[in-house]
């Protein structure tokens, strides 16, 4: 950011140098006044700069913030083709996929719920994922939720409520971030996704990113018969 700021500045500095030089040039070209051609130039560069920038800054953040491009581009790609799918299954397990190699995670769970429980749907990476109890303190944590949860925060604040096998659970799973699917009383899926292999946190970027692929998974689902449960 700090990197993408100064170019910023320094690209805007020069063009600000260089007007008075080139308003002289351009004076003596067209014989007119010193002052008339600043005018003259400085509107000519506004007409340029201004709608130039919208095709360059696209471009220069991709340089900077390519992660950040990244994301933005696959959840784009990933919500369009979300209606290819015939199946919650198959949409359910589409997305975790989708989200694990966008995020660049160390392993993705979908959890899709079955009676009381909710079991894994998919899986991607090396852990063995245990099924959840629908009264479990992570599914609370995602009751009437439709944004990701930040695992690491949630902890901090729910530490001292979970017992030590709750603890030694999530500890096990190494979850960052958790996305619910569905509001209500418990959702109807939930992806559980690991750390991040460059060892990058979450960033806001990526949890508004997360939320907009469960608010448009959500609006898919609706158009099955029946809830997106295991059969």
């Amino acid at each position: 950011t700090a990197a993408y700021s100064i170019v910023l500045i320094v690209l805007g500095a020069g063009a600000l140098s260089a007007v008075p030089t080139l308003a002289v040039s351009l004076s003596t070209l067209a014989g007119v006044e010193r002052a008339v051609g600043n005018v003259a130039l400085s509107l000519f560069l506004a007409a340029v700069i201004v709608p130039g920038q919208r095709y360059l800054r696209p471009q220069i953040e991709r340089l900077f913030f390519a992660h950040r491009y990244a994301v933005e581009q696959g959840v784009q790609q990933l919500v369009r083709e979300l209606p290819s799918h015939d199946t919650p299954q198959s949409l359910l397990t589409f997305v975790g996929e989708r989200l694990f190699t966008v995020l660049r995670a160390e392993h993705c769970v979908m959890y899709s719920k079955v009676d009381t429980q909710y079991l894994p749907l998919f899986t991607h990476g090396s852990i063995a994922p245990p099924p959840f109890e629908a009264h479990s303190p992570l599914v609370g944590a995602l009751q009437a939720r439709a944004i990701a949860v930040d695992i690491d925060r949630w902890q901090r604040t729910m530490r001292v409520s979970l017992n030590r096998s709750e603890r030694t659970l999530l500890d096990s799973l190494r979850l960052a971030a958790v996305l619910p699917i569905g509001r209500g009383e418990a959702p109807f899926a939930f992806l559980c996704l690991g750390y991040k292999r460059s060892g990058d946190v979450y960033t806001s970027t990526d949890f508004k990113a997360l939320h907009s692929v469960g608010e448009k998974t959500c609006e898919a689902l609706r158009r099955f018969e029946n809830p997106p449960l295991l059969q």
